[in-house]
C-alpha cells in the first residue's frame, strides 16, 4: 500500500500462508549504484535478503515499485535445502532485535510469531523458550488482533495441516 512501511509489507502476514508479501532479491530491477552504496552483508547466516531489502529501501532516493507484467520467473524447488529451513530462532530473533531501526514495532511482533515461533515450534522449545519469546512480542513489539491470531494459529494448528491448507488454498 502507499506509505506502508516495508518491514510490515514484508513482514505482516494476511493469514498462515507465506508469500504474498515476499520479496526475492533474485528478481529485482536494481540499479548497480544502490548495489554499490548498500552491499549485502555477508556476515548473516540468514535472512539476507530481507535485511538488504530493509537497509536498500531506507536508502536516500530508494523505493520498491511494482511491474504490472512479471519480468522474471522464480522457481522454488521442493526439497531444496535453504537457509530459511533452519530452527535456530534466537539467530532470528537477535536479527530482528539489531535491526529495529528499520523494522516497526508491529512489524517486529509479527516476525516474532511467524519467524520466531515457528522455528522455536520446530526446534521443539520448551516452556521457558516460548515464554521469552511472547515476553519480546508484547513488551518489544505492537501486538494487534492480527498478530496475536496468527500466533495462536502456529502454536495450535500442527505443521503437517498447515502445510496441507496452504495446497489448498494456493
Amino acid at each position: 500500500m502507499p506509505n506502508e512501511p516495508i518491514s510490515e509489507y514484508m513482514f505482516c502476514r494476511q493469514g498462515l500462508t507465506f508469500g504474498e508479501n515476499a520479496i526475492a532479491t533474485s528478481v529485482l530491477f536494481v540499479p548497480r549504484a544502490l548495489m554499490d552504496a548498500v552491499p549485502f552483508d555477508r556476515t548473516l547466516k540468514r535472512h539476507q535478503d530481507w535485511d538488504w531489502a530493509l537497509r536498500a529501501l531506507a536508502h536516500p532516493g530508494a523505493a520498491l515499485m511494482y511491474l504490472d507484467e512479471p519480468r522474471s520467473i522464480y522457481n522454488m524447488p521442493a526439497g531444496l535445502a535453504r537457509l530459511s529451513s533452519s530452527t535456530d530462532w534466537r539467530y532470528s530473533l537477535a536479527w530482528c532485535r539489531e535491526r529495529k531501526a528499520y523494522i516497526t514495532p508491529k512489524a517486529f511482533s509479527f516476525f516474532i510469531v511467524t519467524e520466531c515461533l515457528t522455528k522455536a515450534l520446530q526446534a521443539k522449545a520448551g516452556l521457558g523458550e516460548l515464554h521469552e519469546l511472547f515476553t519480546a512480542y508484547w513488551r518489544e513489539g505492537q501486538p494487534d488482533l492480527r498478530s496475536f491470531r496468527t500466533g495462536v494459529g502456529f502454536l495450535l494448528i500442527p505443521a503437517g495441516l498447515r502445510r496441507f491448507l496452504r495446497r489448498i488454498i494456493h
